[in-house]
């Protein structure tokens, strides 16, 4: 995440476009080689909103790695689609009557692909079950993920100990991450227990299983996935601390939220049979559900926290509703990316390569015209009183010696070698400008990803200091913006 931009001075449009030196003496190309980036791993395109005048520009249809910037065109082409107010909904069905409170058929959990489904969602599922009388299940339980596409990881090229690279699937549950814990006795007895979590409560994980490495094969990762028909496998490390706590991701994302939904209904008395997989027979019967908040809120949480999980679902139930199908990750985002390209007809498409919806993609491109052409198409999104600007998170507020504070509102994109920011600069709580600004070196990344351990692709050396430069650039160019003569207030 890129952060909080920090700039000294107001924002203001430039006066002339295109312009690589202005009156003022600030050279944009001598500012990208003395942080020592090559003319062409720069580009950016700014916009005036009201005239539709270019006010800065360079390299503007060159492709960038857009990383977590593509949850702009995701979070556009969704709320497009499906609208402001649609609900995702995680649904329990009954096949037979109840009869004395017991269920006299086979209970399913069927997932709608809400992104932001918790256990405490799921506990209050079950209370829908105890008001309607149902206190026992005489058949069995299942589960029916088949609404979208399920993968166990949503970039194989991540670390696979990443949290931010889980399983995803119609039946997502607290984000698929888990919490594992691990002791040692004196006696040399080793135990492990893993979690899922919200802020009040701790479910036991059924559906991953745990075991130690090896003595006579020593494990140089902490965690490694093992192999084993049995399930979900994590290996852990001889030389992890005797006690300690990390986070990982899970990768069968509908089973564990079937067995986190078992644990909770045998919480509340309701004793249920190992969870199958299965899809909802027809005629059965509804017994309870859940409703997500609106998508708009999602999408705004979408925006703020990054969460890519969250971005892949939203995608893949939007390219659902265009498609009538369950599209895989690819298929889905060339869906939306169809759609954006019927909408934005007059913005050229070369370059722009979507892979998923989340920007977890080295190979992914956008250009700085393409994220400006959605950046204005959103605005006439209709939202209920809402704008897109509004949906994206407060990056920047800055104060200005004459007129109101100048907001910049925008998402950021981080990964190596790639960075990038799109949105909004605000006065009067109205967007006057929109823009976006990527720095992309694309060899650097190509050498990372020539690497075939992805263990090995975490934290390349000189990377965190790349991404300083780069942020710098960015934040040279934002103040330039914001020292040039004609204030956005005063158009």
């Amino acid at each position: 995440m890129l952060g909080m931009i920090l700039v000294p001075a107001a924002f203001c449009t430039l006066e002339t476009a295109q312009a690589e030196s202005g009156p003022d003496g600030f050279d944009p190309g001598a500012v990208i080689a003395e942080h020592g980036f090559a003319p062409h791993q720069v580009g950016y395109l700014a916009v005036d909103l009201e005239s539709g005048a270019v006010l800065a520009a360079r390299n503007a249809d060159a492709a960038f790695i857009p990383a977590s910037v593509t949850k702009v065109p995701t979070t556009v082409a969704a709320l497009a689609a499906l609208g402001p107010d649609y609900r995702f909904e995680t649904t329990l069905h009954g096949t037979g009557p109840v009869v004395d409170g017991t269920l006299e058929g086979d209970l399913y959990l069927r997932g709608g692909g809400d992104p932001v489904l918790t256990a405490d969602d799921l506990d209050a599922m079950l209370a829908q079950l105890g008001d309607a009388g149902i206190r026992a299940v005489a058949g069995g339980f299942a589960y029916d993920d088949g609404l979208l596409s399920a993968l166990d990881r949503i970039d194989p090229d991540q670390p696979e100990t990443a949290t931010y690279n889980p399983g995803v699937s119609a039946l997502s549950v607290n984000f698929n991450v888990i919490q594992v814990s691990w002791e040692t006795e004196d006696d040399g007895t080793f135990s492990v227990t893993a979690t899922s979590n919200t802020h009040t409560q701790r479910v036991p994980v059924d559906a991953v299983l745990f075991a130690l490495a090896p003595e006579q094969a020593p494990q140089p990762a902490s965690f490694r996935l093992g192999d084993t028909d049995d399930g979900e496998l994590w290996v852990l490390a001889r030389h992890l601390p005797r006690e300690g706590q990390d986070w990982l991701p899970v990768g069968d994302a509908g089973l564990n939220t079937a067995m986190v939904f078992r644990r909770l209904a045998s919480g509340q008395g309701l004793d249920l049979a190992p969870p199958v997989r299965a899809s909802l027979p027809e005629g059965a019967r509804l017994l309870a559900n859940h409703r997500s908040a609106p998508l708009s809120e999602i999408a705004r949480g979408i925006l703020r926290y990054s969460n890519n999980l969250s971005a892949e679902l939203v995608g893949l139930v939007a390219s659902r509703y265009l498609s009538g199908e369950a599209l895989p990750l690819s298929g889905s985002a060339a869906r939306l990316d169809g759609w954006l390209q019927t909408h934005l007809a007059e913005t050229g498409w070369d370059g722009y390569r979507p892979v998923n919806h989340s920007g977890l993609a080295t190979d992914a491109r956008a250009t700085p015209r393409q994220l400006v052409a959605m950046l204005r198409h959103a605005l006439d999104l209709p939202l209920g009183g809402e704008t897109y600007a509004g949906l994206l998170p407060a990056v920047a507020q800055l104060d200005r010696e004459s007129g109101g504070p100048v907001v910049v509102r925008a998402k950021s994109g981080t990964l190596y070698y790639g960075s990038g920011l799109a949105g909004y600069l605000m006065a009067e709580g109205q967007p006057r400008v929109a823009f976006a600004v990527f720095v992309s070196d694309l060899e650097a990344r190509a050498r990372i990803d020539a690497v075939t351990d992805p263990a090995a692709r975490e934290r390349p050396p000189g990377a965190r200091h790349w991404l300083g430069r780069a942020r710098a650039v960015q934040r040279a160019l934002l103040a330039h913006w914001a020292e040039s003569r004609v204030h956005i207030a005063q158009r």
